[in-house]
């Protein structure tokens, strides 16, 4: 599966997942900067590709929920606001093989939360 990280996160960490031959992506290199959250959704849930985002309302609010079942998307929503890009870095590292599991074991729809040290995922969706 192909992981595409939303706008919210810096492309920095998409870049040095990369560096380590994960399959990722940043959103800002298929999509024009400040696309519509269901323009996202719609692009990710297409591909098969899973979101990581920032946004913790993804799945509250009523047309990106509606997004996320309709095209099947998984989310995984990195908790955190005021964490700088180092200890972001250090939340991602510390999930992803948590992260690879749940997306390759659960079926889409889903959201899960990644705790802020990573290494906790609690499924929201």
């Amino acid at each position: 599966m192909k992981y595409i990280f939303d706008e919210n996160i810096a492309p920095q960490v998409a870049k040095g997942l990369i560096a380590f031959g994960k399959d990722v992506g940043h959103i800002t290199d298929h999509m024009p900067s400040g696309s519509k959250d269901v323009d996202v959704l719609k692009y990710v849930g297409e591909r098969g590709y899973a979101l990581i985002t920032r946004d913790g309302r993804i799945y509250k609010n009523p047309a990106e929920k509606q997004a996320i079942h309709k095209f099947g998307v998984g989310v995984f929503e990195l908790i955190g606001k005021d964490m700088s890009l180092w200890d972001r870095v250090k939340q991602v590292v510390r999930g992803w093989e948590n992260i690879e599991d749940k997306a390759n074991s659960t079926e889409p729809p889903f959201v899960f939360k990644v705790s802020r040290a990573g290494r906790k995922l609690e499924r929201l969706l």
